[in-house]
């Protein structure tokens, strides 16, 4: 099971096209009326193959000698893909 947790705006962009988000955005906006900061926590089940495939690619971005915070990034942007909200 993949966790993840960031920004409204950043997490929103992450999840699955088909998740139903309404009553989430309603919440989001209310929140952000009252001046409030937010968080958005969403998951993913993962296969084993899945992220097998994830700690290969991340081994070899952490080793790179050139643009080593760009490659992990992308690495992880591609993992953190079609998420579902939690809260």
């Amino acid at each position: 099971l993949l966790l993840s947790k960031g920004a409204d705006a950043e997490m929103i962009s992450r999840l699955d096209p088909a998740a139903k988000i309404e009553y989430l955005s309603q919440h989001l906006e209310l929140f952000s009326a009252e001046g409030l900061r937010t968080l958005v926590l969403c998951y993913r089940t993962i296969s084993e193959e899945e992220l097998t495939d994830f700690s290969k690619r991340y081994y070899q971005a952490s080793i790179a000698v050139v643009n080593r915070e760009e490659e992990l990034e992308a690495v992880n942007d591609a993992f953190e893909r079609n998420l579902q909200p939690l809260g």
